[in-house]
């Protein structure tokens, strides 16, 4: 399927050959690798970010930090509801900022089509399996790490399943955009896209609710020789956030749904509900916005920067969204939820829609670097000193 758009203001020609495909080169000698630049502050950002943990690590630091048993308590929801139940460490954050980074550069370079040869939209599922990959082989390569207890050793094969199970699910879905198969009818439709992503979400789904057993319930506050491993994890620096049940289902609901419809939509060339699926992502940004102001409320004077920060983390996490949501509705034939759109032009999308996610992935790079900031939902988990 072929389009061809002239703007009047801009007199912009894009050419799509393909679901997801961008515009080929206005001028080739101005207009060559419209992406250059933006790559260039990416890079920028890793530098900054390099010279600031420089800085901290010659910093001293005589603060010592314990944990208490003392897990936030409401009066709506069950005590059982609020503990932690999932240990975010920053080994894996590290490894989503990293994700999330060169996903960022493929996705620009997408944009901003240079030429033949240049970068396709399928490397960025590709990226996808290569991070669940790297993550399924740590697993394995340090089992015996993983716990002291022979009982939840036992269960190892559980946990590494459920990341072999999403690494399956991209799998497909990269044969089924590929069209490995040849299997897409006239139309560009597959049904691989959905069957990946519902072994995907599926993956996720396990990953959420695994640890509520408690022969995979690495943390809790129920057995001694768990706080002391939680209090290992901190001491060590590897702890960095604690998401509860309540999180990990409003997370989750918001981001299958979102997988779930925009795989769909792709496999089967709805096009014009393209953009539709992004609404759905923006229930993360508010539930946390929303969390950081109860926080807030609770906070004694004095320490507000955590709180200051994680309301602007999220504040950028729903511009992300919203961007990339209006990026989305300059595709030719989208026009659900569409009241307006960001042109697909390199200024534009190296600014308005690029450029929140250079400062996300900052943010979350910064809230790694000083422990105390970080976009935790459920504020105050524990009394961290």
């Amino acid at each position: 399927m072929r389009y061809t758009m002239r703007t009047i203001c801009s007199m912009v020609d894009i050419r799509w050959t393909a679901t997801w495909t961008y515009r080929a080169p206005i001028d080739e000698q101005v207009d060559i690798n419209g992406s250059f630049w933006f790559q260039l502050s990416v890079f920028f950002s890793a530098i900054v970010l390099w010279t600031i943990v420089i800085i901290r690590s010659t910093q001293q630091d005589t603060t010592i930090t314990v944990a208490t048993r003392n897990p936030v308590k409401s009066q709506f929801i069950g005590n059982w509801l609020n503990e932690p139940r999932i240990i975010v460490t920053r080994t894996t954050v590290s490894l989503l900022v990293a994700l999330g980074t060169a996903e960022l550069l493929i996705f620009n370079a997408v944009a901003n089509y240079a030429g033949d040869g240049s970068i396709n939209a399928s490397s960025a599922l590709f990226i996808l399996m290569a991070a669940l990959m790297f993550h399924f082989f740590t697993m394995s390569h340090k089992f015996v790490q993983s716990t002291e207890s022979h009982e939840r050793n036992r269960m190892y094969g559980l946990p590494s399943f459920i990341v072999l199970l999403m690494i399956v699910g991209v799998f497909v879905c990269y044969l089924g955009y590929t069209d490995a198969f040849s299997s897409k009818t006239a139309s560009g439709a597959t049904s691989s896209f959905i069957i990946g992503a519902v072994l995907f979400v599926l993956g996720t789904l396990l990953m959420c609710t695994t640890p509520l057993l408690d022969t995979l319930k690495p943390y809790s506050y129920k057995r001694t020789e768990d706080d002391k491993l939680q209090r290992r994890l901190i001491f060590s620096g590897e702890f960095y956030t604690a998401l509860t049940i309540i999180d990990c289902l409003v997370i989750w609901s918001s981001s299958a749904t979102f997988i779930l419809l925009e795989a769909l939509f792709i496999g089967d060339v709805f096009t014009a509900n393209y953009a539709l699926p992004f609404l759905f992502l923006q229930i993360i940004p508010i539930y946390g916005f929303i969390i950081s102001v109860i926080s807030s409320l609770k906070t004694k004077v004095g320490s507000y920067v955590p709180i200051v920060y994680n309301m602007g983390f999220f504040v950028i996490m729903s511009l992300c969204f919203a961007t990339s949501m209006l990026h989305v509705c300059a595709i030719p034939g989208v026009s659900t939820m569409c009241v307006t759109s960001i042109p697909h032009t390199t200024f534009y999308t190296n600014v308005f829609v690029c450029g929140p996610y250079v400062l996300f992935l900052f943010a979350t790079s910064i809230g790694l670097v000083y422990s105390s900031c970080k976009p935790t939902f459920l504020a105050k988990h524990l009394n961290i000193v």
